[in-house]
């Protein structure tokens, strides 16, 4: 009679992590480990001067708005974030710049500046003004209009920018345009461009100058 031979029973091994209740134990996160080194200095972000940023405030268009009277040939207009600011190109002896509400449109108040006032800027604090037929800027505050100084430029001054540090002012007669340190209006340099310029604009990182008899625009 042949010998019978049983195999031993196999048990599948028990799961990884398992208690004696059969649950499922999550592993558990070791020791938190030494601190690496310091990685290499990455690229310069890019900073942002808050006076380089146009102060703003915009309303509803209201396209029946009436016309607002100012002073004699409005030419040159600038908005300080609230109000509006108006160079009354044919005023002398005093010239006059004129500030309306930008809300309401009501008239705050006229200003005396320098002969023919022409182009306006805001700096975030004040309000510049080129005076055309007196060969300089004013500096007037923009709370209140009051007068805080003048500087000589060129001949026949005619646009103003603000480019968030200096103010630039075209010189028409002289085919340049003066740079002003904004803060204190020290003299920064005076720069030949085309036949004679009129306005300017600032990208962000260049001035550029519209010259009017010259038939093109300079950029420095």
């Amino acid at each position: 009679m042949a010998a019978l031979f049983l195999a031993p029973a196999v048990h599948p091994p028990p799961a990884l992590g398992a208690s004696s209740l059969g649950h499922v134990t999550p592993p558990q996160p070791g020791p938190t480990g030494p601190t690496g080194p310091t990685g290499p200095q990455g690229p310069p972000g890019s900073s942002l001067n808050p006076l380089q940023v146009g102060t703003r405030r915009w309303y509803q268009a209201d396209l029946n708005a009436p016309d607002i009277m100012v002073g004699a040939w409005p030419h040159g207009v600038a908005c300080d974030g609230a109000c509006i600011w108006v160079a009354n190109f044919g005023t002398a002896n005093p010239g006059t710049v004129t500030k309306l509400n930008a809300g309401n449109w009501s008239l705050l108040d006229t200003y005396n500046v320098g002969n023919n006032p022409c182009g306006l800027a805001f700096d975030g604090v004040n309000i510049w003004v080129a005076n055309n037929g007196s060969n300089n800027v004013t500096v007037l505050k923009a709370s209140d209009g009051s007068s805080v100084t003048t500087y000589a430029v060129g001949t026949s001054p005619e646009g103003v920018v603000f480019d968030g540090v200096y103010i630039w002012v075209t010189n028409a007669e002289d085919n340049t345009v003066t740079k002003l340190q904004a803060s204190n209006g020290a003299l920064q340099g005076v720069y030949a461009v085309g036949g004679w310029p009129m306005d300017l604009a600032f990208d962000g990182a260049k001035i550029w100058t519209a010259n009017v008899t010259g038939n093109s625009v300079s950029r420095r």
